[in-house]
């Protein structure tokens, strides 16, 4: 089963989420906007995720990108 995960960057928080191939959220947190925290948050998901294109505009690193 293929995984996906988003992070939605707000001005003092940020969303993280992944979904599996079939739109289903198999993990969703709000946590700080620290890179090291988002990291951790997402760590245990970074095997199962695929990567993807995206068709909104991405800007960073990380294991995430398509």
């Amino acid at each position: 089963m293929k995984w996906y995960a988003a992070i939605d960057l707000h001005s003092n928080n940020t969303v993280t989420v992944v979904m599996d191939e079939h739109d289903h959220v198999v993990y969703q947190q709000r946590v700080a906007n620290e890179l090291a925290v988002i990291l951790q948050a997402l760590a245990v998901y970074q095997a199962a995720c695929t990567a993807s294109q995206s068709s909104r505009p991405r800007t960073g690193t990380g294991w995430s990108r398509g």
